[in-house]
């Protein structure tokens, strides 16, 4: 069964992690960690995997702001990979084909200071930067 979100594993200093599911790739977290009870503030990462559903075929931009680094790999090529300290946008592009379901694995790291972390896109035929919608995005049970 697909679901329209991503499956995401939190790992904090000291090995310590959760899963949950999101809807998309966009959070801005403050000087604060992930929202749960003793997870650390700074130092922890996030892994993102799925799919990702194309709507037309051509080139996609990827963009991705970041503070501290991240890495978008779709079906295992590197779209983005900027894993130092970053405060700026980063962004990469891919060909793909209509309506094609797409494996996708994107890569978090918080270091220190405020954490926040958007992917958006734009699409073929389109004009508009927007966050990948949970309509795009898929975790497969």
């Amino acid at each position: 069964m697909r679901l329209t979100q991503l499956l995401a594993t939190i790992r904090g200093k000291n090995l310590f992690f959760s899963t949950e599911i999101d809807k998309n790739i966009d959070f801005d977290w403050g000087n604060y960690g992930p929202a749960f009870a003793a997870f650390p503030n700074e130092y922890f990462s996030v892994l993102w995997r799925g799919e990702i559903k194309s709507s037309a075929a051509g080139s996609y931009r990827f963009s991705a702001n970041a503070k501290n680094g991240i890495r978008v790999f779709i079906d295992g090529n590197a779209v983005i990979d900027e894993w130092l300290a970053t405060s700026t946008e980063v962004s990469g592009a891919i060909t793909l084909k209509a309506n094609t379901f797409y494996t996708i694995r994107v890569e978090y790291r918080e270091v220190t200071a405020k954490a926040s972390v958007k992917l958006s896109w734009l699409v073929p035929g389109s004009s508009e930067k927007v966050v990948i919608p949970s309509t795009s995005l898929y975790y497969t049970r």
